[in-house]
């Protein structure tokens, strides 16, 4: 639009300043005379509505406005009231499609009113603060300016501030989340009811108070986001969770592949493996990818629960998983209140765990079955912790390191013995089963060596913690993802490791089997051994909430990093009475279960 400086702008502003009780109405608005002829305000010339063919009279007029203030030549009108007759709008119309209103040409902090009106307050008394601001809004109230549409155009500023006001809820329904940015909205604080009425006091904040005051906008829309719940729009961090075992809201998630049977429209019975996800409080959810614009890469497609739940993939049940169909049933029909609670208290769980442990292979320190019983069960809620141990087993040839990691595999979460492994091995194993991984007889040397500066060891010292355990791998295609080996681990070997691995590992020491000692005596057959880690399973899905919460409230015991792998066990011993947690604590105090300490197995110097 071009500038104009013809007769009609004239007899408009000539007009308004005649008519006494429009410039009384104005200057009871709030608009100084000064306001008032900067932004070319005039009364229009009546004339008669094409809709209904009744004489408008005395319409605020205004000029749309070049950068530097000069009129251009389309305009608005405003419905004065008690002073305009027959109005088009009870606020605001004009010709054409809306337009963006500006005043101001700054390009670093744009205040967005959604009515010209508070706009206009905005600039009286903020317009010579800051020449990198500009004042927007729109021409008239039927719609809002194709541009506002367009991200890109929102864009261009540093900051977006909403004047609250008339037509605010509107703006941030239906612009804000267009603009996919923040948007920064200012209140009034009590007790002005509208920022018209705050500026109008004399008591308007300064500029850069006005800046500080000014607070992101929570949008929402009806959508029900797969949860139920309102959605709040805009930009968010991207978070989401490995879903085998994931923990999250304080709910832990564990996927089940299951077979699908039903009946299609011409009676055939048909079938389909399809993968649910069960949550802890006994919600079975489905996962799929959310809606998203048209021609969204799949790679960019979000992926959630049908709680709402962000997932990095869609679940896939585990080939290593351990928990049985019938006891998620069972566990989903206690949680709905149906049926009998499927699992039994913690300290008899661990005392069955430890009688197993016992039955499989004799140790040196008593104590020390107490601690594997423990380990067992933190693998089961080891997605609640940000540190987990790695339980080493280290002792002389045929002393029980085997039979003892199998004994531990055989009731963990997930659990595999995988002999030696390769670091790349065991990401990948770890990022797809997220459980217990074995790592018998790893004495070896070379790439296979857990001593020194090779990938396995780099990757045993840094998968101990959540925040470290995440590496760059490449896929068959050569596309390069992201995978997580965050979880607990158990090594086997008949010497210590260096001193900066060891620094993770709590050491479980295994010696010959004293003449005359018989191992406990075993009552355990397959199918018990499958319930009591069923039993585990349940007992996890239940309590992590709770063992998250105790975890964080345990008072320090120890110094470094010892404390925080020993934290898991202690928070989850407590669970077995005051006896089973006191040989718990005495194992733990005992230097041999730290293994960076140069003592071999045998006594000897490493």
């Amino acid at each position: 639009m071009r500038a104009v400086g013809n007769e009609n702008l004239g007899r408009q502003k000539a007009a308004l300043r005649k008519s006494s009780a429009a410039m009384d109405r104005l200057r009871a608005l709030g608009l100084l005379g000064g306001t008032i002829e900067r932004l070319h305000l005039g009364l229009k010339q009546p004339y008669r509505s094409r809709r209904d063919g009744l004489e408008i009279r005395d319409a605020l007029s205004f000029p749309l406005l070049s950068p530097i203030g000069e009129p251009l030549g389309r305009y608005g009108y405003i419905n004065l009231p008690e002073v305009t007759q027959n109005p088009l709008h009870p606020k605001g119309w004009g010709p054409g499609p809306c337009a963006e209103y500006r005043l101001g040409k700054g390009e670093h902090t744009a205040v967005v009113a959604a009515d010209i009106l508070d706009l206009w307050f905005a600039w009286q008394c903020y317009c010579r603060n800051d020449e990198d601001a500009v004042f927007l809004a729109r021409s008239h109230w039927d719609g809002w300016p194709a541009e506002w549409r367009s991200p890109a155009h929102w864009a261009a500023y540093d900051r977006v501030i909403l004047l609250g006001g008339d037509g605010a809820a509107d703006f941030i329904a239906e612009i804000a989340p267009l603009a996919i940015r923040e948007i920064l909205t200012f209140i009034p604080p009590p007790p002005f009811e509208d920022f018209a009425d705050m500026v109008r006091s004399s008591q308007a904040p300064k500029w850069d108070s006005f800046l500080e005051a000014a607070a992101p906008v929570v949008l929402r829309c009806e959508g029900d986001d797969r949860s139920g719940l309102p959605i709040e729009l805009g930009i968010f961090e991207a978070a989401p969770i490995d879903v085998s075992g994931g923990f999250a809201g304080g709910s832990l998630f564990y996927p089940v592949a299951v077979e699908q049977r039903a009946v299609d429209r011409h009676g055939q019975v048909v079938h389909r493996y399809e993968t649910m996800v069960v949550r802890s409080d006994g919600a079975l959810l489905s996962a799929d990818p959310l809606p998203a614009p048209c021609g969204t890469a799949s790679s960019s497609r979000v992926l959630a629960l049908s709680d709402g739940t962000r997932i990095r993939g869609l679940p896939a049940g585990s080939q290593a998983g351990t928990w049985s169909f019938g006891s998620i049933r069972a566990f989903v029909e206690w949680r709905k209140g149906r049926s009998a609670r499927p699992f039994r208290d913690l300290s008899d769980l661990l005392a069955d765990t430890e009688r197993y442990v016992r039955s499989r292979v004799w140790l040196p320190d008593d104590d020390a079955h107490a601690v594997v019983a423990t380990f067992v069960a933190m693998t089961h809620v080891h997605q609640v912790f940000e540190a987990l141990p790695i339980l080493l087993a280290v002792g002389p040839p045929a002393s029980g390191k085997s039979e003892l990691g199998e004994a531990v595999a055989r009731l963990s979460f997930n659990g595999t013995v995988a002999g030696q492994l390769r670091a790349a091995g065991m990401v990948r194993f770890l990022d797809e089963t997220h459980g217990l991984l074995v790592l018998d007889d790893m004495d070896g040397i070379g790439s296979a060596s857990i001593d020194g500066d090779g990938e396995i060891a780099q990757a045993l010292k840094s998968g101990y913690k959540r925040s470290s355990a995440r590496k760059p791998v490449a896929d068959r295609g050569g596309r390069v993802r992201m995978v997580d080996f965050f979880g607990p681990k158990m090594i086997s070997r008949t010497r210590l490791p260096t001193p900066v691995l060891g620094s993770r590992m709590i050491a479980i020491h295994t010696g010959g089997q004293p003449s005359g000692t018989r191992l406990a005596s075993s009552r355990y057959d397959e199918d018990a051994l499958d319930r009591l880690r069923d039993e585990l399973h349940c007992w996890a899905m239940e309590a992590a909430a709770d063992t998250r919460e105790t975890w964080s409230r345990l008072p320090i015991e120890f110094e470094g990093r010892w404390e925080e792998i020993t934290r898991p066990l202690r928070a989850i011993a407590k669970g077995g009475g005051d006896d089973f947690l006191a040989r718990v604590e005495t194992c733990l105090h005992e230097t041999t279960s730290r293994s960076p300490f140069s003592q071999n197995s045998d006594g000897t110097g490493d």
